[in-house]
């Protein structure tokens, strides 16, 4: 059996797999409710390194968060 992929993980066992569509979609709309900034999810990952390296944390810490 190989390694999962996204489409076939399942948030829990018995429940729908994970879709990554689906996703993207929800964090425009909990960032919409939440009066942020709209930006695409997989910006995300680029605007935490930036923060981690403002708050100066160890760039080996600030590896694992990323």
């Amino acid at each position: 059996m190989g390694a999962p992929t996204l489409a076939t993980m399942r948030p829990r066992p018995g429940t729908a797999p994970l879709r990554p569509s689906r996703r993207v979609i929800q964090a425009s709309r909990d960032a919409r409710r939440a009066s942020l900034r709209v930006i695409p999810l997989r910006n995300t990952r680029h605007t935490c390194s930036s923060l981690l390296v403002a708050l100066k944390v160890h760039p080996k810490v600030a590896m694992g968060r990323v």
